[in-house]
């Protein structure tokens, strides 16, 4: 009796071996969704008994079964194809056609079947993907099992498969693949599986747009797996990885990013991201772009990080309304683009006034519309900057001294500090040779009289200013009637103002400082020496500078104060008397 049920066990054995090697996914020929039709590049458009499948091998077999009706079935052998086949599975038993579904399973057979590709693009001119479709991504509705299928790239493996489910508990053996860039892409409705926790990606190069999508259909976006074990010691390319996956909210701290050089766009519009990423070693990455786009809960800690190669950090923190956290330790010393950067993050104010800035050419939109921001900056190299428009548009806190800035190189500042209402400083310093565009860049600006006067007064007697400059709308300044014929220089050289006014303020002129008491200083604009007429009373003095920041103070015992020690610029002098504090502006040539 046991010799008997010998064979017969070996059999079941074997059928099961066997059932446990194919690659299945599950097909409505039919149609998953009437408003989604996939056009595909093929001799034929399948009809709703055909499938275009798109696979890549030869010798492979496959069979198929339609689903609760297994005497429904077919099986194709020594299938040899380069990107698709059609698969016909006739007439559907089930009652309801439209409702039939299928089980394809997928062997090795004679040969091999190594590759299944549902899409692929070019670029046109303009970098924008031109789609052609190889299989029904229209059609198909999970992957059941993986099998053994030794899968030699999974590039556009399941692109536009938008409604895809994974329900396998098994692995794909990826231990050749490179590739597994736009492995889901825009599988809108991919929630993965837990069983993605497993997957060997040790191999993986390019990650780029693997779970992305465009949301194009509006499909609910529910893709969250936990995949933060995975080993991306081989990844180069994370560019736009999980963009738009709008619930994804895994902890990845312990991947390993040390060979990774683009991150551009990688968790953009994650709306529920907000994990640690500290343990990132970034030391490789160059594009830093769009990273955290329009990420409302992220706040993470980011100052270890290593950006010493980076050169693009265009939008990285872009619409981070809550991101307020240090940044100020990073080397942005190869940066050249920093557009947008920081725009409309509502929560910062950081210091970054340790950056090295000297190769940016673009910072404009940089701080745009973000409320509370109100840092120094006027220690940055801006010597290379060609665009600030927009930069402080709306930053409605700063207030910060930029006349250190060297502008030389800057064409466009429209917008540059429009509706910064707190912002009352001078930029008279600015060299402007360039400058092509400067429409409301100081509209609705809260600079007074005295610094839009000295703003006026450095311009016009810089004889590198540039001519044909509109400056908009100007109906909340006004300038000293003592300057007119500064700004009367700059309107002969072709500049347009409208709304400014003529009035009485207190500017600085050359010769004699009074104010409001007798006390008064001598001479000015003042290089090594500054006197004092009627400081009998006088006990000591502050000098600080227009940030405010005391750079000396000493006791009066004489009529003259040695400032030969201060730099080139604008400062205020505090004469302490028994009675009264005096302030007196000057100048240090």
């Amino acid at each position: 009796m046991l010799k008997k049920l010998l064979p017969l066990f070996f059999l079941v054995v074997f059928h099961f071996l066997k059932a446990q090697n194919e690659f299945i996914t599950i097909w409505k020929p039919s149609g998953v969704d009437p408003s989604i039709t996939t056009y595909t590049t093929a001799p034929t458009q399948s009809s709703p008994n055909q499938i275009w499948f798109p696979g890549t091998g030869s010798n492979y077999t496959i069979q198929w079964e339609e689903i609760n009706y297994p005497q429904h079935n077919g099986i194709l052998t020594n299938v040899t194809s380069n990107g698709q086949i059609l698969i016909n599975f006739g007439t559907p038993l089930n009652p309801a056609p439209n409702q039939a579904t299928y089980s394809v399973k997928v062997s090795n057979g004679s040969g091999v079947f190594n590759k299944i590709q549902f899409a692929s693009f070019t670029l046109n001119p303009n970098g924008v993907k031109i789609w052609s479709h190889l299989g029904n991504s229209d059609k198909i509705l999970a992957i059941s099992q993986w099998g053994n299928i030794q899968w030699t790239s999974m590039f556009n493996a399941f692109s536009h498969c938008q409604s895809l489910q994974l329900t396998a508990t098994d692995s794909p053996n990826l231990s050749n693949v490179e590739n597994a860039s736009h492995l889901f892409f825009n599988a809108s409705s991919f929630t993965g599986n837990s069983s993605m926790a497993n997957w060997n990606t040790s191999q993986i190069k390019d990650f780029s747009f693997m779970f992305a999508h465009e949301n194009m259909y509006l499909l609910a976006d529910t893709f969250n797996p936990p995949i933060g074990n995975w080993n991306t010691s081989a990844a180069t390319n994370f560019k736009s990885l999980f963009e738009n996956r709008q619930v994804f909210n895994q902890n990845l701290n312990s991947w390993n990013t040390s060979n990774v050089t683009n991150m551009n766009s990688t968790f953009a519009i994650c709306t529920a991201f907000n994990q640690p990423l500290v343990n990132w070693n970034t030391s490789n990455v160059t594009d830093m772009s769009f990273m955290f786009h329009f990420i409302p809960n992220f706040n993470q800690s980011l100052n270890s990080w290593n950006t010493s190669k980076v050169t693009n950090m265009a939008s990285m923190f872009e619409g981070c309304t809550i991101f307020n956290q240090p940044l100020q330790n990073w080397n942005t010393s190869n940066v050249t683009n920093m557009n947008s950067m920081f725009a409309n993050c509502n929560a910062f104010n950081q210091p970054l006034d340790n950056w090295n800035t000297s190769n940016v050419t673009d910072m404009s939109l940089m701080f745009h519309v973000i409320p509370n921001f109100n840092q120094p900056l006027n220690s940055w190299d801006t010597s290379n900057v060609t665009n600030i428009s927009h930069m402080f548009h709306s930053c409605t806190a700063f207030n910060q001294p930029l006349d250190n800035w060297d502008t030389s190189k800057v064409t466009n500042m429209s917008f540059f500090l429009q509706n910064a209402t707190a912002f009352n400083q001078t930029l008279g310093n600015w060299n402007l040779p360039l400058l092509t565009n400067a429409v409301l860049a100081i509209t609705q600006t809260g600079i007074d009289c005295g610094n839009y006067s000295d703003t006026l007064t450095g311009w016009a007697d810089n004889p590198n200013t540039t001519n044909n400059i509109n400056l908009g709308p100007l109906m909340n300044l006004t300038y000293s009637s003592t300057i007119i014929n500064k700004r009367n220089i700059l309107i002969n050289k072709g500049w347009t103002f409208t709304g400014d006014v003529a009035g009485e303020c207190e500017k600085l002129a050359v010769g004699e400082t009074k104010l409001e008491s007798s006390l008064s200083i001598y001479p000015n604009p003042a290089s090594d020496f500054i006197y004092l007429n009627n400081s009998k009373d006088a006990k000591s003095y502050i000098i600080t500078d227009i940030s405010g920041r005391i750079v000396m103070k000493n006791s009066l015992t004489k009529d003259f104060i040695n400032i030969q020690s201060l730099s080139s610029g604008n400062y205020i002098l505090q004469i302490l008397t028994s009675k009264n504090i005096e302030n007196l502006k000057f100048i240090k040539k």
